[in-house]
């Protein structure tokens, strides 16, 4: 039987990715701290350290927490894609 879980955040990462409204991912800069999670390099985790660090400025910034979200699902961390998914489809229902 399919997760449900991964299952529905994929449907939301399908979504998203047809939307409009975001930005080309942008190169990361910011220093992240090492972490041991599956699929991911120093590159996506400074660059996920780098949109939480943007989304401190703008909370409510849709490109910014759909590319975060991309970013965690890319990294495996379902549970962080998904809630992240759930605050950008708040702020942009027809995304």
């Amino acid at each position: 039987m399919i997760n449900l879980r991964i299952l529905c955040a994929t449907l939301i990462l399908l979504s998203l990715a047809a939307c409009d409204d975001k930005a080309a991912q942008p190169a990361a800069t910011a220093t992240a701290p090492q972490q041991d999670l599956p699929a991911n390099d120093a590159q996506t985790l400074q660059g996920i350290e780098q949109m939480k660090a943007k989304l401190q400025m703008n909370p409510n910034d849709f490109e910014t927490l759909s590319i975060l979200a991309d970013m965690y699902f890319e990294s495996s961390l379902y549970v962080e894609a998904f809630q992240t998914y759930d605050k950008a489809l708040a702020i942009n229902p027809m995304c």
